[in-house]
């Protein structure tokens, strides 16, 4: 299976929000035109994702949306995906959606730094192993980046691709 971690789009700062939930923080104007245009890129370079799974946070939602509007792709929200979500939460997730047949392509939309940790136990499951500690790479995840992941397990892949939103919009860029 293809995993891909994409991180919400451009939010509204935390200062600027007046709510007080931070669930309900919504993208920006800004971030959901730049989202759009990163996810054509996404969208010329891998077609149509089986599935895209999203947090119940507003800014993961819209982001989710933008994304769907783009490929057609359906969506579904989990509170696995949450702020605060960790590789245990996402091993959770898997064993609910991991072992669909039909689904090749499954994206996963969040939030940092919960993806550096998801991605740390994909990736390097055992570095750090013989210490008695899970190993904690981290990376430097922007907004509306793209993790493409070889899903070998549940709990274990090969980075593939790392892709930044910059990257994903020149790959999008023609037509609006």
């Amino acid at each position: 299976m293809r995993l891909f971690l994409i991180r919400h789009a451009i939010a509204m700062n935390r200062e600027d929000f007046t709510g007080s939930d931070d669930l309900l923080r919504p993208l920006t104007d800004v971030g959901r035109k730049k989202a759009r245009r990163a996810f054509r890129g996404f969208q010329r370079m891998y077609g149509r994702p089986d599935l895209i799974l999203h947090s119940a946070a507003t800014r993961a939602i819209e982001t989710a949306e933008i994304l769907a509007q783009v490929t057609g792709a359906p969506t579904d929200q989990t509170k696995l995906l949450n702020p605060g979500a960790d590789y245990a939460a996402f091993l959770k997730l898997m064993s609910e959606y991991g072992d669909a047949a039909d689904i090749e392509q499954l994206v996963l939309v969040g939030h940092e730094p919960d993806f550096s940790e998801i991605l740390s136990g994909l990736v390097a499951p055992a570095a750090d192993a013989a210490k008695g500690r899970a190993a904690f790479l981290h990376f430097d995840i922007k907004k509306a980046s793209c993790i493409e992941v070889d899903l070998h397990a549940p709990g274990s892949g090969e980075l593939l691709n790392f892709l930044s939103p910059k990257a994903l919009r020149r790959l999008g860029k023609g037509g609006d």
